[in-house]
């Protein structure tokens, strides 16, 4: 540090003022490497002393490791003691969920109260604030005083939580959102979301272009406007379960949160895509692209259609004419392509790698590996069905699948932008494989991560349109 101070002194009398203001922020710096010095001095567990070894190494070469603005001394310590740079998104939330869930292993009950005990045992007072924070708020919205309860409903953005029920503030849960994108093939399409604060959103859809024309001098203009109807979206609400063992919830390490971090985006994910793009719009779900689509052109279903045949076989010609055909119909219907792509299964995407011109080259496959098709974006799902009716030709009825061509700029996401926790001792929950599960048996505790959002077509659906009966890789 000798060395640095000399540096310091040296920025002073060369720069004068300026030297001095720099040489300022260097002090300061200083100070807090020397208290991160001080703290990992203190530590004795191995990721402590393995975060100790490695800073005094860096801070000896004049290089020392900083610490991220919303990185805790926690995460810190675990990102340098193993060796790794970690991505904090989420982890602060998910840290929350745990709490929450480690005092129901405890007491049996859900606390917020016991949360922050949980968290203070763990000696991580940024998430035990964060909980004291969100359990004023869930106190505030049975105060008496109305700008008192108002300010708690805006925080939360809800009047009401369940019994023993937790909170995860807008800014933290939109960190898990930050982290679920890249998994949500919908949502990294390049969608636009919007608040959903108070429950509903009603905005215009654009249902024809405006128009310009030209006219003479001193002649006013004809009115003209894009014609409109009304987008009206409500909160849906998508529970999200996450068993977790009993021995890693009593885990401090940040690890542990890692882990149901990708845990939890990897469900929320995977439902909400289903919804976004087949859900029905009916059983308290939102209505996903398939069936805006099938509003499209004043209520008729020009949007959706069966992929063609020829002579009965699927062939490079076919599949041409079908995704030309994709792309004209939203272009024809006047829609701008902002965020154009295409949403392909897995399945079909192999059919497409596999199919070659007259000459036996395969024609498609070079421009899927680059990440296009037709020169637009595509993302691969597993979220539509591959097993459908379809048509009776081609191969068959039963298997068949669908193909999504969209400007996705003109798709919204409407959501309530907080988290709902609960938690359940011993709860029993629904495996992936749809078997029934007892959280008594496996000693776990049940998380249920509850957000809130609906899904719509700024163009009545003018801007998706869907190929049907598709079996490109059956």
């Amino acid at each position: 540090m000798a060395g640095n101070k000399d540096v310091i002194a040296e920025v002073k009398s060369e720069l004068g003022a300026f030297g001095a203001d720099i040489a300022e922020r260097m002090e300061k710096q200083n100070e807090k490497v020397r208290e991160l010095d001080a703290k990992l001095a203190a530590l004795s567990s191995p990721a402590g002393v393995r975060a100790r070894s490695r800073y005094a190494a860096a801070l000896a070469s004049g290089r020392p490791e900083v610490m991220g603005a919303d990185e805790t001394i926690e995460q810190f310590v675990d990102r340098i003691g193993n060796g790794k740079r970690k991505d904090p998104r989420g982890l602060r939330a998910v840290r929350m969920m745990r709490a929450m869930a480690r005092s129901v292993a405890l007491s049996g009950n859900a606390s917020i109260e016991g949360a922050i005990a949980v968290a203070q045992s763990w000696d991580d007072a940024e998430i035990a604030g964060l909980l004291e924070e969100s359990r004023d708020h869930v106190r505030n919205l049975g105060s008496g005083d109305n700008l008192t309860r108002e300010r708690a409903q805006r925080a939360l953005g809800t009047t009401t939580l369940g019994s023993g029920a937790g909170f995860v503030q807008p800014e933290l849960a939109s960190e898990i959102i930050d982290f679920l994108v890249p998994l949500a093939v919908v949502r990294s399409s390049g969608v636009s979301t919007l608040p959903l604060s108070s429950g509903q959103l009603s905005m215009p859809f654009i249902s024809a272009a405006a128009t310009a024309s030209y006219v003479g001098e001193n002649t006013g203009p004809n009115a003209t406007q894009p014609g409109e109807g009304r987008l009206n979206l409500s909160r849906k609400i998508l529970a999200a379960i996450v068993a977790m063992s009993k021995e890693l919830l009593a885990e401090s390490s940040y690890s542990v949160d890692e882990f149901l971090r990708m845990h939890l985006a990897r469900v929320l994910a995977a439902r909400e895509d289903l919804a976004f793009i087949r859900g029905d719009g009916t059983a308290d779900t939102p209505r996903g692209m398939k069936y805006w689509a099938g509003l499209s052109s004043g209520g008729g279903s020009a949007h959706v259609f069966n992929r063609t045949l020829a002579t009965g076989a699927v062939t490079v010609d076919t599949i041409t004419a079908d995704a030309l055909k994709a792309m004209r119909l939203v272009e024809d219907s006047n829609v701008p392509l902002v965020n154009p792509g295409w949403i392909i299964p897995v399945r079909e995407v192999y059919g497409l790698m596999s199919k070659r011109n007259s000459t036996t080259q395969m024609e498609i496959w070079p421009e899927l590996r680059a990440g296009t098709w037709y020169g637009f974006p595509f993302k691969k799902t597993t979220q539509i069905p591959k097993n459908l009716t379809g048509d009776a030709a081609g191969t068959g009825t039963g298997n068949k699948s669908e193909v999504y061509f969209a400007a996705f700029g003109h798709l919204v996401i409407a959501e309530s932008e907080g988290l709902e926790i609960n938690a359940f001792d011993g709860g029993a929950y629904k495996d992936p494989s749809g078997t029934m599960q007892s959280g008594i048996t496996n000693r776990e505790v049940v998380i249920q991560a509850t957000a809130k959002h609906d899904f719509g077509a700024t163009y009545r659906g003018d801007e998706v349109c869907v190929i049907d009966s598709v079996d490109w890789g059956a």
